[in-house]
């Protein structure tokens, strides 16, 4: 029987938010900063009403993530994994320590472990080569004839899109779940959180901290 570990990225592994860094490093790489402000410019009316209150985090990511897409137009597939590995660069000093710690244990432990993410499964498989993580979960890019496939849709994966991934990735395997762990650390991410007998709340937002005490979940800071 098979045992998890189900790490979440953005806000868990990676202290701040992946899409900003794969913009920069897409400038460094194409030096094209019209389409670069162009493409945030199209982001900032949902941001603004996410600060306003009047849409949700998730609503203001599902946006984000949207219009981010369009940065990859035109791109052949090794020109975006050249992209990643340069955006892994810019996001590796920013990993917290505290779960590559709980990682390190996972594994001396003989658990399985699962990087579960919204983030483009192209930079999550460098980043789990780099921390020797197990399998990876998370937002294939769509490719035709070597190049970025525009037309083709691509899911938003939040929430209870990621527990099915994670569903579907082992249909097949006998998990014990009472004994898997799951880390988060927003209160979208309790699909992923609730299935398993050790949930851990990381550097939880005000909701999911809440929920976290009320569940005697363990919760980590740093």
């Amino acid at each position: 029987m098979k045992t998890l570990a189900i790490f979440d990225f953005d806000g868990t592994l990676f202290t701040k938010d992946t899409l900003p860094y794969i913009g920069k490093a897409w400038k460094n790489q194409t030096t094209n900063n019209f389409r670069y402000y162009l493409i945030y410019l199209g982001i900032t009316p949902a941001l603004i009403l996410y600060k306003l209150k009047i849409i949700s985090r998730k609503t203001l990511k599902s946006w984000a993530v949207h219009k981010f897409h369009k940065i990859f137009q035109n791109m052949h597939e090794e020109e975006i994994q050249k992209l990643f590995y340069s955006a892994f660069l810019l996001i590796k000093p920013y990993f917290n320590p505290i779960i590559i710690n709980e990682i390190k244990i996972a594994k001396k432990e003989g658990l399985h472990t699962v990087l579960l993410s919204g983030c483009y499964t192209g930079l999550l498989k460098i980043i789990a080569e780099d921390l020797g993580i197990d399998t990876v979960l998370g937002m294939a890019l769509p490719f035709k004839d070597g190049k970025f496939n525009s037309q083709a849709p691509i899911p938003f994966i939040n929430g209870e899109e990621k527990q099915k991934l994670l569903a579907m990735a082992f249909r097949t395997e006998n998990i014990d779940w009472q004994r898997s762990r799951s880390y988060a650390d927003s209160i979208t991410d309790l699909p992923i959180l609730r299935p398993v007998g050790e949930p851990v709340a990381v550097n939880p937002e005000p909701q999911l901290l809440k929920f976290a005490k009320d569940n005697q979940w363990r919760i980590l800071r740093g």
